[in-house]
Order: structure tokens, then C-alpha cells, then sequence
């Protein structure tokens, strides 16, 4: 049984699914929640750069809380962080934190796609120490 749940999300639709998904997952294991949003870092001619404003994040997190708190979800954490590499840093947090158990959405990204510009949740899946859900 997963006691701690780690959902990354971004605020897009597939990473909506994932949010319900994972609060359904907490809510029938009694389990804490937390949702981490990484905010990629641009790199740009010696310039560092953040993906999301603080705005987009704050809403981002504070929508999958709600989701949270509609399913009944008692211990809920919302966590933003910053990096370069995404499926990296969601699997540095899971380990650092003990979670048993990731969820991230999945894009749909075709395999051209995903060839030139990756896929975070295949990055998660393929290194993580626990098990990863993926919602599509």
C-alpha cells in the first residue's frame, strides 16, 4: 500500500488527470499526498530563465489541491521546485522524501516526438525507485 504518494503536475490537462487520479489513490490509502510542480530552467544564451511565472504556478498548485480536498484528502503537500531536467528532479525528490509511489500524466507524445524533445514521464518510469503510475 502506498503510504506517500508523489503526483508531479504542471497545471496542463494531462497532468489534470493525473492530480484526480492520485487523490483517488490517497483518499482509499489513508495516504499523504504531495504535489510537486519542477519549473523547467531555460537556458538561453547565458541566461537562466524559469518556464512558469509565479503565477502560473501558484494556480497550477493551487488547482490540484482543490482536486485534493474535493476527493476528501486529508494530508496534502504542495511543493514547487526548480531544474533543468524535470524527470530528474521528480525522481531526486521521491527518493529524498521516501514517497512509495509517483504519478505523472502522460502528454501522448508520439515516438518522433519524443525522440528530439523527450517525455518526462518515461524518464520517471525508467529511474525511479518505486513504482510509477502514468495517466493518460
Amino acid at each position: 500500500m502506498s503510504r506517500k504518494i508523489l503526483c508531479a503536475t504542471d497545471g496542463s490537462e494531462h497532468s489534470g488527470h493525473a492530480t484526480e487520479f492520485a487523490a483517488d489513490l490517497a483518499k482509499q490509502n489513508g495516504g499523504e499526498l504531495v504535489y510537486l510542480l519542477v519549473n523547467p530552467v531555460l537556458l538561453t544564451r547565458g541566461t537562466r530563465s524559469l518556464l512558469f511565472d509565479d503565477k502560473t504556478v501558484k494556480k497550477a498548485l493551487n488547482a490540484a489541491a482543490a482536486v485534493a480536498k474535493k476527493a476528501g484528502v486529508k494530508n496534502v503537500k504542495c511543493v514547487d521546485h526548480s531544474a533543468r531536467d524535470v524527470g530528474n528532479a521528480i525522481v531526486a525528490y521521491a527518493e529524498e522524501h521516501g514517497v512509495d509511489q509517483i504519478v505523472v500524466g502522460s502528454g501522448g507524445k508520439g515516438a518522433t516526438s519524443r525522440l528530439f524533445i523527450g517525455s518526462t514521464s518515461n524518464d520517471v518510469v525508467n529511474k525511479a525507485h518505486c513504482p510509477v503510475t502514468v495517466v493518460r
